[in-house]
C-alpha cells in the first residue's frame, strides 16, 4: 500500500507535459512492435503454408509410384524399395510403413530403436490411422532434431491398406521463429523505449547545460553582479533567450554603471560641498558608527587615524565627554524607535579638557528616509566656539581692565576737581597748579587707553598707509630719549647698537614710531628695577635677487632682562586685551599694545616673534625691508 501510494505521488509530481510525453511514447512503440509482429507472424504462417505444399507434393509423387509396387510386391520387395528411399533421399529422417492393423510393416533405419519407441509409442500425429484418409504434417523435435512428421494413408481401390509415415529434416528456425517474433518485438518495443530516453536524456542534457548557466547567471544579476553572461553554444528557441538574456545583462550593467557614476558624482558633490563648509560635519547610522566624517571635524577633534568609516563615534571621545553626549544621542534614537519619526534637533556645548582646550557646540539632528518611515542616521554639526570663548573672556578682562584704567583717572579727576571747586579759597596758588597738574596727567592716560582702542579698530579695517624711507640711526635714539625718564625712575639702562651699515629702511613712520614705543613701554613695565633693556639692529640676508644683487632686510630686536613669559602665554600675548597678570591689576594697561604691535608689523608684511625665559628676560624681533646701505 505504501509502495502504491509512493508511486502515487511521484506519479502527481510529473508534470502533465512529461506524461504527455510517456503516452506518445508507449503509444508508438506498441503500434510498431504490433506492426512488427504481425508482420514477422505473417511470414512465419506463408513459410509453414509453402513448406506444407512442398511437403505433400512430395509425398504425393512418392505415394502415386508406391501404390501400384505395394499392390503386387512382397515384404521383401517392399523393404527393398522403401530402403532404397531412404538411402537414396537424405532428407528422409526416418520412413515407417504401418498396415492397417497398426503394425510396422517395415522400418528404416531398422537399427535405430528409438524411432521404433517413438512409433509404437504413439503420439498425437500417429492417431491419423484411426481418423479419414487425410494426411497430417506437423513440425516437432524429434529426438532434438527439427524435423517434419507426415503421416500420408495408403488406398488401394479406396481401401486403406495401412499409412506411410516420414520424417523429413527441416530447419531449426521454423521451430524458434514464434518465438522470434516475440522476442523481436519485445525487443522493438525497447528499443524504442531506450532510443526515447536516451534522446530525452541526450536532448535534456542539450537544454540543462545553457538552462543551468541561464539560472546561475540570473542569480548572480540578482546579487547585483549584471556583468554576468550566458556563453554556451545553443540553437533554436533558447538561443534567442540567451541572446536575450545577454542583451538584458548588457542593459543592466550600463544602466548600473550610469546609476553608480550619477550616484558618485552626487555623493563627491555632496562630500565636497561638506568638506568646504566651515564647520565639522559627522554622519551617523542608528548603531552610532561613523558613515561620513569631515575633514574640519577631523582636526577639530583631533583625530588622526584611518578608516575611521565604520568605526563607533564613543570610542574617539574622552570618558566625560560621553557622559554628557551620549545620554542625550541614545534618547533621540530612543524616540523614534518607537515610530514617532519626527525630526529633532539638540544642541551640547562639551569643553575638552585636554593638551589642546577646545569648547565644542555639537547641534545633533535626525535623519529619516524619504517617506519618514525609519530612521536612517544622526548627522552632527560641530561648531568649535573656543576662539569666540577666547574672545569672550579676553573682552571680559578688557571691560574689566578698562573699568579699572578709566575709575582710577577719572576718580582722581572728580576728587582733585571737586577739591578745587569746594576749596578754592582755602588753597594756595601752588596746591591748585599741583591739582590741575594731577588732573592733567590723568586725562593724558584716559586718551592714551581711547586711542589705543581707535588705532587697533584702524589697524584691522582697511585703511591705506603710506610708506616712507626712514633713517634708522636717528628713530631710535629720539625714542629711547623720550623713554629716560622712566628708565631713571626704576633705574633701568636703556642703549641700542645699530649695525654701521644700515641706513634707510622702508616703513610706516608713524606706525613704526609706536611699534618701538609700545615694545620699550611693555618691557620697561615688567622689567625689575636695576634691569638692562637693549634695542639692536643688524642686517641678514632675504633671498638673493640674482648672483649680483641680494635682497638685504634689518632685523630689530628689543631685549630686556625682565620677569620673561611662560611658554602657554607667549602664544596668547599677542591676542586682544591678553595680559598675563591673571586679573590683578597692578599694572597698568588694556591689553592691547602687543596687539596693536602685531597688526602694524603685519601691515608691514612681517611678523613678531618673541622668546622669553621665566626669570631671565624676553626677546621680540620683526625684520623690514633695507631701502639703502651706508658706504
Amino acid at each position: 500500500m505504501q509502495i502504491f501510494q509512493c508511486l502515487h505521488k511521484k506519479f502527481h509530481d510529473i508534470n502533465y507535459q512529461t506524461r504527455l510525453m510517456a503516452l506518445i511514447t508507449l503509444l508508438i512503440s506498441l503500434i510498431i512492435s504490433s506492426i512488427t509482429f504481425d508482420v514477422f507472424l505473417t511470414i512465419q504462417q506463408d513459410f509453414i503454408w509453402t513448406n506444407n505444399h512442398l511437403s505433400e507434393d512430395f509425398i504425393v509423387l512418392l505415394i502415386s509410384k508406391l501404390s501400384f509396387i505395394l499392390q503386387r510386391s512382397n515384404q521383401i520387395e517392399i523393404n527393398t524399395l522403401f530402403e532404397d528411399i531412404y538411402l537414396d533421399i537424405a532428407s528422409i529422417k526416418y520412413l515407417t510403413f504401418l498396415d492397417s492393423n497398426r503394425f510396422i510393416y517395415c522400418n528404416f533405419p531398422e537399427y535405430n530403436c528409438k524411432i521404433k519407441y517413438f512409433i509404437e509409442t504413439g503420439s498425437t500425429l500417429f492417431n491419423c490411422r484411426d481418423m479419414d484418409c487425410t494426411s497430417l504434417i506437423r513440425y516437432s523435435l524429434f529426438f532434438n532434431d527439427p524435423i517434419v512428421h507426415i503421416c500420408v494413408p495408403l488406398l488401394i481401390d479406396g481401401n486403406k491398406i495401412g499409412s506411410l509415415d516420414i520424417g523429413l529434416n527441416t530447419s531449426l528456425e521454423l521451430f524458434s521463429w514464434s518465438n522470434l517474433v516475440g522476442y523481436l518485438s519485445i525487443i522493438i518495443f525497447v528499443s524504442i523505449w531506450i532510443t526515447g530516453i536516451i534522446l530525452v536524456l541526450f536532448n535534456s542534457i542539450n537544454i540543462l547545460g545553457p538552462i543551468y548557466a541561464l539560472r546561475i547567471c540570473i542569480q548572480n544579476i540578482a546579487d547585483g553582479n549584471f556583468s554576468a553572461r550566458v556563453n554556451l553554444p545553443a540553437q533554436g528557441y533558447l538561443a534567442n533567450l540567451i541572446i536575450s538574456f545577454n542583451d538584458m545583462a548588457e542593459r543592466l550593467e550600463f544602466y548600473e554603471k550610469k546609476s553608480v557614476e550619477q550616484l558618485t558624482l552626487e555623493k563627491s558633490k555632496l562630500e565636497t560641498l561638506i568638506s568646504l563648509i566651515a564647520d565639522g560635519a559627522i554622519l551617523l547610522d542608528p548603531e552610532l558608527r561613523i558613515i561620513f566624517i569631515n575633514p574640519v571635524a577631523l582636526r577639530t577633534l583631533n583625530i588622526f587615524k584611518h578608516g575611521i568609516v565604520g568605526t563607533y563615534i564613543y570610542d574617539h571621545f574622552p570618558r566625560y565627554i560621553n557622559e554628557q553626549f551620549l545620554p542625550v544621542l541614545n534618547s533621540m534614537i530612543g524616540k523614534n524607535s518607537q515610530k514617532q519619526y519626527r525630526t529633532d534637533t539638540e544642541c551640547l556645548l562639551l569643553k575638552f579638557n585636554n593638551q589642546n582646550s577646545k569648547t565644542l557646540r555639537l547641534v545633533l539632528t535626525t535623519i529619516f528616509n524619504q517617506h519618514r518611515s525609519m530612521l536612517t542616521g544622526v548627522a552632527i554639526i560641530i561648531e568649535d566656539l573656543t576662539q569666540e570663548v577666547k574672545l569672550n573672556e579676553a573682552k571680559a578682562q578688557f571691560i574689566s581692565n578698562v573699568s579699572h584704567e578709566l575709575r582710577t583717572p577719572l576718580f582722581n579727576i572728580k576728587s582733585f576737581l571737586e577739591t578745587l571747586y569746594e576749596y578754592n579759597d582755602s588753597l594756595s596758588e601752588i596746591e591748585k597748579m599741583d591739582f590741575l597738574d594731577i588732573a592733567n596727567q590723568e586725562t593724558q592716560r584716559l586718551t592714551l587707553l581711547v586711542n589705543d582702542v581707535l588705532d587697533l579698530s584702524r589697524l584691522e579695517s582697511d585703511f591705506q598707509y603710506t610708506s616712507d624711507a626712514i633713517i634708522l640711526s636717528e628713530i631710535i635714539p629720539s625714542i629711547i630719549q623720550t623713554s629716560q625718564l622712566r628708565a631713571k625712575h626704576k633705574k633701568v639702562i636703556l642703549y641700542y647698537r645699530i649695525c654701521s651699515s644700515i641706513f634707510k629702511i622702508e616703513a610706516y613712520y608713524n606706525l613704526f614710531i609706536q611699534v618701538l614705543s609700545n615694545l620699550l613701554d611693555n618691557a620697561l613695565k615688567f622689567i625689575q628695577v636695576g634691569g638692562r633693556i637693549i634695542i639692536k639692529a643688524y642686517l641678514i640676508t632675504a633671498c638673493p635677487m640674482n648672483k649680483k644683487n641680494t635682497l638685504y632686510k634689518v632685523r630689530i630686536q628689543i631685549i630686556d632682562e625682565g620677569a620673561g613669559i611662560k611658554i602657554g602665554d607667549q602664544s596668547r600675548i599677542f591676542d586682544r586685551f591678553v595680559r598675563v597678570e591673571n586679573n590683578i591689576h597692578i599694572l597698568e594697561g588694556t591689553g592691547l599694545g602687543l596687539s596693536i604691535v602685531k597688526n602694524i608689523i603685519e601691515k608691514h608684511k612681517s611678523n613678531i616673534f618673541v622668546y622669553s625665559e621665566i626669570g631671565v628676560g624676553s626677546c621680540f624681533w620683526f625684520d623690514l625691508l633695507l631701502l639703502e646701505k651706508k658706504n
